[in-house]
C-alpha cells in the first residue's frame, strides 16, 4: 500500500511539471477486481481513466489537469481507505461518557480513573475501549501497534497485593470460565495455553506464582494463549548499564509503553515512574510472530485480578493512549492524575510511638523519685560507728540486733 501510494504521489508531481515519462510501475498497472489497491468499481473507473490520460495525453493544457484532479480524487480515496484502517485514541482520564465496556468488578472511579478490582478476594475486571480494533493488513499479518497507559496498584496491607493486572488484546469482551489468581480473568486450568484462545498480553504480576513459573514477585512478562510467560523480567529500569527496582505494588504511579513493529515483529516494553524520562534502553524487548494469535477483529483493554485474603489489591488505570498503524501513542497529559499512594506513617512520629515514650519517662521519673525517698529513709536508720568501736569491745548494737537478742 505504502509504494503504491507513494508511486501516486510521484506521477502526480510529474504532471504537475509537466512531465510526459512515467514509472514503468504505472504502465503495467493491472486494473483490475483482484487488485487490493483498488477495492471499488467506483476506484477502479476513476483511476483507469485517470491513467489512460496520462500515458495518451497530448500537449493541450485541459488533459494533464484533468489527469492531476483524476489522480488527486483517486489519492484521496486510497488515502480515506487506508485511514479507516488505522485506530487512535487517548484517555486522560475516564468518566462515564469514555467510550470504556466495563465488565466483572471494573468500573468508572470516582477519582476519574478505570478500577478495575478493588481490594476484596478473587475479584475479576476487565475493561475494553468499545470498538473493537482492525489488527491485519490486506495480506493477513498483523499491523504494528502502540500504547502508553499510566496505572497504580494499591495493597492494603503490608504483606498484602495481588495478582496485578495485564494489557490485553483478546477476540471477544466476553472470556467464558476465566479465573481470577494468576489467571488474571483471562483463562483457566483447562483453557491456559490453547491456541484457540487467541489472546495477547503483557501482565504486571504482583504474586510469584510457582504453577505458572513467575520468576519474582514483581516482574513483566509477555503472555500468548497462556499466563506462563514466554519472556519475563523483573520490573524496573535501566539507567545506563544499572537496573533500579520498580515496586509494581507500591502504590505509586507508573507509565507503561509497549510497541509492536509489524514487519520487525519486534515487541519493545519499557516502564517508568511518572514524571521521569523514558528509558532509552527497553526492559523487555523480543522477536514475536503474532499472525497466528491475532484476529482480523480484536479488542483491547485491561484485565486485572485478586486472589484470597491478604493477597488482594486495588488496580486502577489512570490515562491510556492507543495507535495502529507505525504512529507512536497519543502523549499522555500527567497534570493532573490522581493519587492512590498510601504513605507508610514514620513510626518514630507516629501517635502511639510519642505516648509510649511519654508514659516511660514518666514512670522512669516516678522511679527516680521514689527510690530517692526510699534510699533517705533507710539512711535515718544506719548507723554509723567509730574506728575505736570497730577494734575494741564493747561497742554499739543497732535497734534491730536488740530486737533480734530479746525475742
Amino acid at each position: 500500500m505504502k509504494l503504491r501510494r507513494s508511486l501516486l504521489f510521484e506521477v502526480a508531481s510529474a504532471v504537475a511539471a509537466g512531465e510526459r515519462s512515467f514509472p514503468m510501475e504505472l504502465r503495467s498497472l493491472s486494473i483490475s477486481a483482484d487488485n487490493d489497491l483498488f477495492s471499488s468499481p467506483s476506484l477502479r473507473l476513476i483511476l483507469s481513466h485517470g491513467i489512460l490520460h496520462l500515458l495518451q495525453g497530448r500537449a493541450d493544457e485541459d488533459v494533464p489537469w484533468l489527469s492531476i484532479f483524476l489522480l488527486a480524487a483517486s489519492l484521496s480515496v486510497v488515502m480515506a481507505e487506508e485511514d479507516n484502517q488505522i485506530t487512535n485514541f487517548l484517555f486522560d482520564h475516564f468518566n462515564a461518557t469514555s467510550k470504556i465496556t466495563n465488565i466483572g468488578d471494573s468500573s468508572i472511579h470516582q477519582s476519574n480513573a478505570l478500577r478495575l478490582t478493588s481490594h476484596s478476594e478473587r475479584l475479576v475486571g476487565r475493561a475494553y475501549y468499545s470498538n473493537p480494533v482492525a489488527m491485519k493488513s490486506r495480506n493477513g499479518s498483523v499491523i504494528s501497534f502502540s500504547t502508553s497507559f499510566i496505572f497504580s496498584m494499591v495493597p492494603h496491607s503490608r504483606n498484602g497485593g495481588g495478582n496485578g493486572l495485564c494489557f490485553i488484546m483478546t477476540p471477544s469482551t466476553s472470556l467464558n470460565g476465566a479465573l481470577p489468581t494468576q489467571y488474571f480473568g483471562l483463562v483457566n486450568k483447562t483453557s491456559n495455553g490453547q491456541p484457540y484462545n487467541h489472546i495477547f498480553a503483557v501482565e504486571f504480576d504482583t504474586i510469584k506464582s510457582i504453577g505458572v513459573n513467575d520468576k519474582d514477585s514483581n516482574h513483566v512478562g509477555i503472555d500468548v494463549n497462556s499466563v506462563k510467560s514466554l519472556d519475563t523480567h523483573s520490573a524496573g529500569v535501566w539507567e545506563g548499564t544499572r537496573f533500579r527496582d520498580v515496586d509494581l505494588k507500591s502504590g505509586h504511579n507508573i507509565r507503561a509503553w509497549i510497541e509492536y513493529d509489524g514487519e520487525s515483529k519486534k515487541l519493545d516494553i519499557t516502564i517508568a515512574g511518572v514524571g521521569e524520562t523514558r528509558p532509552q534502553k527497553t526492559l523487555l524487548s523480543k522477536t514475536l510472530n503474532l499472525d497466528e494469535v491475532i484476529q482480523d477483529q480484536m479488542y483491547v483493554g485491561f484485565s486485572a485480578s485478586t486472589g484470597s485474603s491478604p493477597l488482594v489489591e486495588d488496580h486502577y488505570i489512570l490515562a491510556w493512549s492507543f495507535t495502529t498503524g507505525n504512529g507512536k501513542a497519543p502523549e499522555l497529559d500527567i497534570s493532573h492524575l490522581p493519587s492512590f499512594y498510601i504513605k507508610t506513617p514514620n513510626f518514630y512520629r507516629s501517635a502511639k510511638f510519642i505516648s509510649t515514650i511519654t508514659v516511660c519517662f514518666v514512670v522512669l521519673i516516678l522511679g527516680l523519685i521514689l527510690g530517692t525517698f526510699y534510699w533517705l529513709r533507710r539512711m535515718d536508720y544506719i548507723e554509723f560507728y567509730e574506728k575505736w568501736e570497730l577494734q575494741y569491745w564493747p561497742h554499739r548494737f543497732s535497734y534491730r540486733e536488740l530486737k533480734l537478742a530479746t525475742k
